[in-house]
């Protein structure tokens, strides 16, 4: 789904709840507003890597009877939000909104397959598996993610869940309202 169509789904969900602003809807209606949407995307960072795979198949321990080398790239997409299948919840306090969401994480890796560009191919005794270089794409993207968070994506992804939010009050005239984020620990 588009975040348009995730924004859509939130100030749907939202209207809903300020529209029965005498009393606030019980935790089916609001589950039933809020389900359409799993994810709250905010940051995506992409990675273009160079990456160097090696195979070697050896006997005695020394002596080479394969060898398989590739030097390649790849686009690594990493994005960063709010996995609102752990829950959010809407409280009206008085003439305060808070909205209560978990904290952001990262949502997914995904490597570009159809982005891969093979720079040099060396292949003795047999061909390359290319289920040993997914895999190795693989741990290259658990590196870049923790790469991501280095950098702040889960802050950045926070500040902009704080600026949509925002952005979603203002366009339904909500003057007071708080947002919090929660871990699955409270």
């Amino acid at each position: 789904m588009c975040c348009i169509g995730k924004i859509l789904c939130i100030v749907l969900a939202t209207t809903s709840l300020l529209l029965g602003c005498i009393a606030l809807p019980n935790d089916e209606a609001i589950e039933l507003n809020i389900t359409p949407v799993l994810e709250f995307s905010t940051v995506v960072y992409t990675y273009r890597s160079v990456l160097y795979f090696e195979d070697v198949q050896e006997i005695l321990g020394f002596i080479p009877i394969s060898q398989q080398r590739l030097l390649f790239s790849i686009k690594t997409n990493i994005t960063a939000g709010i996995p609102l299948s752990e829950g959010m919840e809407v409280i009206k306090e008085g003439t305060l909104i808070r909205i209560r969401l978990p904290e952001p994480t990262i949502l997914s890796v995904d490597a570009d397959e159809e982005s891969l560009l093979q720079y040099t191919v060396s292949e003795t005794g047999r061909r390359i598996n290319w289920v040993d270089v997914s895999e190795y794409i693989n741990e290259n993207s658990e590196v870049l993610s923790e790469n991501a968070q280095e950098a702040n994506i889960l802050q950045k992804a926070k500040a902009n869940t704080l600026l949509q939010v925002g952005e979603l009050m203002d366009l339904l005239s909500v003057a007071r309202y708080r947002v919090e984020f929660f871990t699955n620990d409270e």
